[in-house]
């Protein structure tokens, strides 16, 4: 029988160097190293795994240990947050900017206690799932963007619009004079529940994985100068993770582009595959003397 690779491994298993990762929209996303990372079981191996030991030790000395734990989570973060908002369905994408009269805008230590509270009582009163990241403005100043969906949001019509080829919402007469098509006219909310600054939302349009790649766009070396990579996430029924599975790949056969990793750790290939199909045929690719059959039990329910 073929081999289930999305079944439950060990964690004694050997390490693999590719990961699959199936999502609720039917797209699959393969993660594949250029050596072994991940566990049997899908999940990468820690500082706690004697291989990671070992791979600590052939690193540069001069490197110092806090910025290798700062790519760590880097890395972490990106694919937490691409995995959230890619398992779960989103109303909106919001951006919250904090009113300078009721929060100081440039200190983390003031803002997370209030936007944490406000996210919570949002859970209880509106049943919020929300996937939200912190973004410093150009004067330093800390605002949010981010995923949201709830039972009873209460949005207002701005009036302004948001349109291809314009970074900043227009007004709705703006774009008629302009003769935008009203498909291309994606109306810009307020979000009036919340009290602690302002607030737009956009009804989410587009492919899923499309809206997972641009939330990632967010995490930025900045990012952990606001809160060490914290991004805030949360809602009853949020999940987290994808099924995925762990598995050996022929890195050099994959087409794409190679990214190199820091402190001299090897590199990495991402692939975004559109279906079941696809997927067969990429694991046929890069696996050679596989057959289809045995391709399509690395991912098959």
């Amino acid at each position: 029988m073929d081999k289930n690779y999305f079944a439950p491994v060990s964690k004694g298993a050997a390490l693999k160097n590719a990961l699959i990762r199936a999502y609720p929209d039917g797209t699959y996303r393969v993660t594949c190293f250029s050596r072994p990372t991940y566990l049997g079981n899908g999940l990468e191996r820690s500082d706690k795994d004697e291989a990671t030991r070992k791979r600590r030790s052939t690193e540069k000395p001069d490197t110092p240990r806090e910025e290798r734990e700062r790519s760590d989570n880097e890395h972490r973060a990106r694919n937490a947050i691409f995995d959230i908002s890619a398992c779960n369905d989103w109303q909106y994408f919001v951006t919250l900017t904090l009113d300078a009269g009721k929060i100081d805008r440039y200190d983390p230590a003031q803002i997370v206690r209030p936007v944490v509270k406000w996210f919570d009582n949002m859970v209880q009163r509106r049943g919020l799932h929300y996937l939200i990241v912190p973004e410093h403005h150009k004067d330093g100043a800390i605002h949010f963007h981010g995923l949201v969906s709830g039972d009873d949001l209460r949005l207002s019509d701005s009036g302004t619009v948001k349109v291809p080829g314009k970074k900043k919402p227009i007004k709705r007469a703006t774009a008629k004079r302009n003769k935008v098509p009203e498909d291309q006219q994606h109306t810009v909310y307020n979000w009036d529940d919340f009290k602690l600054g302002y607030s737009t939302a956009i009804a989410i349009y587009g492919e899923r994985s499309v809206l997972s790649k641009y939330m990632t766009k967010y995490i930025t070396k900045d990012l952990g100068k606001i809160f060490g990579h914290r991004y805030f996430a949360g809602g009853k029924g949020l999940r987290r993770k994808p099924r995925s599975g762990a598995l050996d790949l022929n890195f050099d056969r994959i087409p794409e582009k190679s990214h190199a990793l820091p402190y001299e750790l090897g590199f990495v290939k991402y692939v975004t595959l559109p279906s079941a199909e696809a997927l067969n045929d990429f694991l046929l690719e890069v696996s050679p003397g596989l057959t289809r059959d045995e391709a399509r039990g690395l991912y098959s329910e």
